[in-house]
């Protein structure tokens, strides 16, 4: 079904008229109503509980504008709405406020049926922040959902649920622990040079869930979005047993290569970035560093959409053999005023992205103001009042 396979904004009206076609019933993943009304506080409640209930089980669609009959589609029927716009707004106003925690990746689309009428698809990811829970109005309730609709959840269900979303934070933050040490222990997926090296993760946070698997053939001709940071051209696309791979070398020395796992993660390692030395002092040239950082992202979370991911995704940076080093600001400032870094292992605190078109530049804002903190700095200089990337001001 092309409502399970594609982008929320490319499903259009016949994508859904398959929905009909196929007679494809109501289950734990999808549900359908005829008419969307939310005036009332109970039908508020009601709405929210919905929406609450797959973010806590499996995800799914909930479809507005689809008349049924015992879970079974009869018609693509639409609903009379002035201003799609403004309604896709305050329900995602309403979601936002009324559930907590917030659902990371959650979804709404207006889209024309009939020519003068809309259908309204609400998609909701597996979360991985679950348990959320209705905080509307004094409804303080959990709810999640089994294959004939929703359901309160009792307490064992939510332990259950609370100790897996600690396990997804857990794993993400093993991976890379993982990652970080064969780095060190120079067992990458292609060799790098000893010495210090520039670490990129992209993690959805589904990627650990034994079902998560991408057809990494849809990608393996992206070679411009292939590329390894700080490249000085690159190798054709690679298999191995975590996924494909590039990677980039001059004079017979790999610098940086690119790992995309089965599982929708984004691996940039990076030797060249922080070869830079100057008087036996070694630094970040930190407008060409930032500068790479910026554009290979935008490249992953590319890549990341083509392959079909649905968001959120975790973006972490990590420095290795980095104690000592400085961030170089240019020869007006003294050598000897700088901070070094006064730690080997540099992990940054990770940021999470709940839209893959969102500006890479407020993502990697933040992380890269601790890489300036950790050098001594209050803040990166190179962003300006409304944080977009300017370079130095």
């Amino acid at each position: 079904m092309s409502i399970f396979t594609k982008r929320l904004d490319e499903i259009n009206e016949q994508d859904l008229q398959e929905l009909v076609e196929q007679k494809f019933a109501e289950w734990e993943t999808i549900e359908y109503k005829e008419k969307l009304s939310v005036g009332s506080e109970s039908e508020r409640k009601k709405f929210l509980s919905q929406v609450s209930s797959f973010a806590n089980a499996a995800g799914g669609h909930l479809i507005y504008g689809m008349r049924a009959t015992d879970g079974v589609p009869d018609e693509l029927s639409g609903m009379e709405i002035t201003n799609p716009d403004s309604e896709v707004l305050r329900l995602e106003d309403m979601v936002r406020t009324g559930i907590r925690p917030r659902i990371p990746g959650l979804l709404i689309r207006a889209v024309t049926v009939k020519a003068d009428k809309v259908a309204i698809i609400i998609r909701i990811p597996k979360s991985w922040a679950r348990p959320h829970q209705v905080i509307f109005n004094n409804e303080f309730r959990f709810y999640s959902r089994a294959s004939n609709g929703k359901y309160t959840l009792d307490v064992d269900e939510l332990r259950s649920l609370y100790s897996l979303a600690a396990s997804a934070a857990e794993r993400i933050k093993n991976f890379r622990a993982d990652r970080l040490g064969q780095a060190v222990a120079g067992e990458t997926t292609v060799s790098l040079p000893e010495g210090a090296k520039t670490i990129l993760h992209t993690i959805p946070l589904n990627a650990f869930d034994p079902a998560t698997k991408y057809d990494l053939n849809s990608i393996k001709q992206e070679t411009g979005l292939l590329e390894p940071l700080g490249s000085y051209g690159w190798s054709a696309p690679s298999y191995n047993l975590d996924g494909i791979y590039t990677y980039s070398n001059r004079e017979s020395i790999v610098h940086s290569y690119l790992q995309v796992f089965r599982n929708g993660i984004i691996e940039a390692v990076d030797f060249s970035l922080l070869r830079r030395e100057i008087d036996g002092k070694k630094f970040i040239a930190n407008v060409a560093y930032e500068d790479t950082l910026l554009k290979g992202l935008k490249r992953h979370l590319e890549l990341q959409k083509k392959l079909g991911i649905e968001p959120p995704v975790v973006v972490m940076l990590s420095l290795t053999g980095v104690k000592g080093y400085i961030m170089y600001v240019g020869p007006e400032r003294s050598f000897d005023a700088a901070h070094p870094i006064d730690r080997d292992a540099l992990l940054i605190p990770e940021v999470l992205v709940d839209d893959l078109d969102m500006d890479v530049d407020s993502i990697l804002h933040p992380i890269l103001d601790a890489l300036w903190n950790a050098a001594g700095w209050p803040y990166s200089p190179n962003f300006n009042d409304e944080g977009k990337w300017v370079r130095r001001r």
